[in-house]
């Protein structure tokens, strides 16, 4: 997350755009939309490639104004209110622009910082003192008192912050073939069903798009953007998967974006079986997070038993719904006021404090744990979106 500018906000924020659209060259905001889009091709054109910093600002300050029709709502908003010291005027037709007075300051004020690049912003939540009275905030409207009696927890371990260093990405496809056969082995001798890997890796045919054609691809450069593209059933998640343990093996870490709760659990119980440590991120929100819960719970039901009755599946203690803190409140808390799968995580207020703090089970409670897991795990399975290599 990076650090929002203080000048320019709210409806004024549009004004970012003007500058950024001035710094290329531009009298108006019709293309504005296209330059904040991140497609590659833009970034790299004449025009916009020496200010591909200053764009990937403007991006952070402006990421909602991605279509033509979102800008001039962002213009006529800005027309609407009532902003003080006007640095642009911009006519809601034709999009055009102008500043209003050339000894305007925040003009280069602004093109410094869009070129400079904004700051990462880091959020911190200390845990909360298990001393002290403690309130958990559910909403603005409900509060509910609990006492700890100073009971101790495990410090709360954070993320590694530090940059790393942009290397080239590169694959041999015979290690992938030996990848395969090594997993092949690892299956045999863990008396389990084997996934065929060498099988399903031969039936797939790597080639690169070059300007001449599509050419047969040796060696995989992953550096940069790529695009696995393929049709249905022509092996890119066998690649994927592969990729995926290779790359963990060479101390990389790895992201995948799926679709549904139920392949990122197939992943990770895919993942897991070689050794690989994986975690798993999905929405943090109380629906999002019972609905997931829900839905791999149909998975544990439909398995051959009764109703899925004493069995479970891989990746079942990632999805608890449940938080503890009723169980210190002073009175439980009647129907309503705490709800199943509510958990204030980040909103536990001590008396006379005015600074939120962190829930001090977070280093041992079930629910955030798969929260937890992705701070060391080698790959981070997110449920989010579309699957970019899909």
């Amino acid at each position: 997350m990076r650090a929002k500018p203080d000048m320019w906000k709210g409806a004024a924020r549009i004004q970012w755009g003007c500058a950024l659209m001035q710094l290329m060259g531009e009298s108006d905001l019709k293309s504005l939309h296209l330059v904040l889009s991140g497609f590659r091709s833009l970034e790299h054109s004449r025009q916009v490639a020496p200010y591909r910093n200053a764009v990937r600002s403007a991006r952070s300050i402006l990421g909602d104004a991605l279509t033509r029709r979102a800008v001039r709502a962002a213009v006529l908003d800005f027309l609407a209110a009532d902003v003080d010291g006007r640095t642009f005027d911009i006519d809601a037709e034709s999009l055009e622009f102008q500043v209003r007075s050339d000894y305007d300051g925040r003009v280069a004020e602004a093109y410094s910082q869009l070129l400079r690049g904004l700051p990462s912003q880091i959020r911190t939540r200390v845990p909360a003192d298990t001393s002290k009275h403690l309130v958990a905030q559910l909403s603005p409207d409900r509060r509910v008192a609990f006492r700890m009696a100073g009971l101790r927890f495990p410090d709360a371990q954070s993320h590694d912050l530090r940059a790393r260093q942009e290397r080239p990405i590169q694959i041999c496809w015979t290690e992938l073939q030996a990848l395969a056969v090594e997993l092949d082995l690892i299956d045999a001798n863990a008396e389990r069903e084997s996934q065929e890997w060498s099988r399903r890796l031969s039936n797939f045919e790597a080639r690169l798009a070059t300007e001449s054609g599509f050419q047969p691809a040796d060696v995989l450069h992953l550096d940069g953007l790529r695009h696995l593209v393929g049709l249905p059933g022509s092996g890119k998640t066998t690649v994927i998967i592969l990729l995926c343990v290779l790359l963990a093996r060479r101390g990389l870490r790895v992201a995948v974006f799926l679709t549904t709760i139920q392949v990122a659990r197939d992943y990770l119980q895919t993942i897991q079986r070689y050794g690989i440590q994986a975690g798993l991120l999905m929405g943090r929100g109380v629906q999002a997070h019972v609905r997931h819960a829900n839905r791999f719970a149909e998975l544990v039901a439909a398995q051959e038993g009764e109703g899925g009755f004493s069995l479970s599946l891989e990746g079942a203690e990632l999805l608890a719904c449940s938080c503890p803190l009723p169980a210190f409140a002073d009175d439980w808390p009647g129907e309503g006021d705490w709800s199943f799968g509510e958990a204030p995580c980040e909103n536990i207020w001590e008396a006379n404090s005015r600074a939120p703090k962190l829930c001090p089970a977070w280093s041992l409670c079930g629910r955030v744990k798969n929260q937890r897991e992705l701070r060391k795990a080698a790959l981070n399975i997110h449920r989010r979106g579309r699957c970019p290599w899909r």
